[in-house]
């Protein structure tokens, strides 16, 4: 239930504004399962499956910021580097 769990930091680094309320779409002409993350604010299209790749725009400079994600019997847990927590 829990194989492809993906993690990341909030900021959309396309216009550097909140990712809440951003949503998995199917990417155009893409199979069932072909998700993109398409950013409230911008509306940049990311591939979650390969490492935030943004798939329009400059793919080189603006990737999401994934965070490791942690899976142990059923518990989840996400390693965010403390100096974002305080």
């Amino acid at each position: 239930v829990l194989a492809g769990l993906r993690a990341g930091r909030a900021g959309c680094p396309a216009c550097t504004n909140s990712l809440a309320g951003a949503t998995l779409q199917r990417k155009a002409g893409g199979q069932v399962g072909d998700a993109v993350l398409r950013c409230p604010s911008c509306r940049a299209h990311f591939d979650p499956r390969r490492a935030g790749l943004r798939l329009d725009g400059d793919a080189d400079a603006e990737t999401l910021s994934p965070l490791p994600v942690l899976v142990r019997d059923g518990v989840v847990s996400v390693a965010v580097p403390a100096a974002e927590v305080a």
